[in-house]
């Protein structure tokens, strides 16, 4: 994959554009399922782990970090799907991650501006669609 270097570059160390990840990183782990043997499924996981291990950090409490916290997540529910169900561990690894940052996030869903709302929402509600959380505990935000 000719463009595979350019994306491993562009989210080095730190992950700064979680927007970028969330438009791209669907479209990447789509392309390495259904096109390129999963080759790059460990540099997908080194990706989000990098993402993880940031976010774990920043504080939900903070107006200045919801933003990326709210792209995370939407994020995570995008590329989650278009992971082969087949390669349980980096999916669940994904899942876990989702998981634990929303269960984070919710309490302070209330302070949070529109825009990173209805990330959240979205991207329960896509978590919801996949399986990945239980809908009938996420109605309220669907």
């Amino acid at each position: 994959m000719a463009n595979q270097s350019e994306w491993k570059k562009e989210w080095g160390e730190p992950v700064r554009d979680l927007r970028s990840l969330c438009v791209r990183m669907p479209g990447i782990v789509r392309f390495e399922t259904t096109r390129n043997q999963k080759e790059g499924y460990q540099e997908i996981q080194a990706v989000f782990r990098k993402v993880y291990e940031q976010a774990v950090w920043m504080d939900p409490a903070l107006e200045e970090t919801r933003e990326d916290l709210s792209w995370y997540l939407l994020a995570l529910s995008r590329t989650i799907p278009e992971v082969d169900e087949e390669v349980f561990d980096h999916r669940m690894n994904l899942v876990r991650q989702y998981r634990n940052t929303l269960k984070r996030v919710l309490p302070y869903y209330g302070e949070m501006r529109g825009e990173e709302q209805e990330r959240i929402r979205e991207s329960i509600r896509g978590a919801c669609r996949e399986k990945i959380l239980i809908a009938d505990k996420y109605t309220a935000y669907c």
